[in-house]
């Protein structure tokens, strides 16, 4: 359970608009269009009041890099009945002991880092997305598919 403050609409209302203008300005300079970007919106650490009034402002794509938190999050979100609007993105270094229950939990996954993982997601009955995190170079304590 979080211990953290709930943050305002109107505090959220204004970082989204700042972010929304950063996003338009470099999607400017390189010639994209904005709408071709999805913004997660990484709820880790926020109270469901925060992450209520970040849905209320129309954000849809949540990020949580702790199983607990996610199933906490979604869990309300389900009771309310509107879990189902919400893309759940599961983002972070994963323990195997936690792929299934993960894997039950997430649209999305951005963090698969082994052969193993993606074995066993192949085995699972939901398919979530996936995101592979690719190592750069022959460092082992560094996650990633080689």
């Amino acid at each position: 359970m979080c211990t953290c403050m709930d943050v305002d609409k109107n505090t959220l209302k204004r970082n989204f608009d700042n972010l929304n203008n950063q996003i338009e300005t470099a999607c400017s300079k390189t010639n994209r269009d904005p709408k071709e970007i999805t913004l997660v919106t990484v709820i880790k650490n926020q109270t469901v009041k925060t992450v209520e009034n970040v849905f209320e402002l129309g954000y849809r794509n949540f990020g949580e890099n702790k199983l607990q938190e996610l199933d906490e999050h979604k869990i309300y979100f389900e009771n309310i009945d509107i879990s189902n609007e919400i893309v759940w993105n599961f983002i972070g270094q994963i323990q195997n002991n936690k792929l299934s229950k993960i894997i039950d939990k997430s649209d999305v996954i951005q963090s698969i880092d082994s052969i193993s993982q993606i074995e066993k997601i192949a085995k699972k009955d939901s398919k979530p997305k996936l995101y592979l995190q690719i190592a750069g170079n022959d460092d082992t304590s560094r996650g990633g598919v080689s």
